[in-house]
């Protein structure tokens, strides 16, 4: 449970990305502006003190730099990539948890829960 609430967190910060076909630039940068906005939001439901956004702000910024260099490996499969991805995910995840309260912590899962709602059209 922990770990998908985590993880759920991570995506809400707009970690996450696909290794196959890229969206238009049009389309890419409404995904930017949602996920701005989403991380924008869950920062101001988690009254994250300026410490920890700063430790957030620092691990969402070594995620999306280990991810654009997994995209760039052209050594890698599609596969080792995805692997990669949810290892640095799952560090993310713990060092996350890390920095966030009890109380945080439940905010990320209501946050969860809602844009589950708001993704797939009711609860998962």
């Amino acid at each position: 449970m922990k770990k998908s609430l985590l993880l759920a967190f991570v995506i809400s910060l707009g970690s996450m990305s696909s290794f196959s076909q890229q969206p238009a630039n049009s389309q890419k940068a409404q995904k930017i502006d949602k996920a701005s906005n989403n991380k924008d939001e869950l920062y101001t439901k988690l009254n994250l003190t300026a410490g920890q956004k700063t430790k957030v702000e620092a691990e969402y910024a070594s995620l999306k730099t280990k991810k654009q260099a997994l995209e760039n490996d052209k050594s890698l499969t599609k596969a080792q990539k995805a692997s990669k991805l949810k290892t640095y995910q799952a560090e993310g995840e713990k060092n996350i948890a890390a920095i966030l309260t009890a109380e945080q912590k439940k905010k990320v899962s209501s946050f969860s829960k809602t844009q589950k709602q708001k993704f797939y059209g009711h609860d998962e």
